[in-house]
């Protein structure tokens, strides 16, 4: 669907229902909003720590949510996703924590 983002697809289990009544189905504003959640979550403890394993660890999952920044860009178009995120301030804070990051 244009508007969400289908965990299944195109295994669906229920073809003949409206996706928005699926547990399976993720709005799209809803997705880009937990990948803002989560990227200032984990810029913010890169940020305040200097634990090397706590550092490994998010910034591996940093790069995980960063794929998932990318595909959303990919599929629903830099507009709109900058319209729900600050790509500038993602792009700002990254780099100030470049020396930080264990990618």
């Amino acid at each position: 669907m244009e508007n969400a983002q289908c965990l299944i697809s195109p295994n669906c289990p229920y073809p003949k229902i409206n996706c928005y009544s699926c547990e399976y189905v993720i709005p799209k504003d809803l997705l880009l909003i937990e990948i803002n959640t989560e990227i200032e979550r984990l810029l913010t403890s890169i940020g305040k720590t200097n634990n090397k394993a706590i550092l490994k660890r998010e910034s591996h999952f940093l790069n995980h949510i960063l794929f998932l920044l990318n595909e959303s860009i990919r599929a629903f178009g830099k507009e709109h996703v900058d319209s729900i995120l600050s790509l500038d301030r993602v792009k700002t804070k990254l780099l100030e924590l470049t020396d930080k990051l264990v990618l």
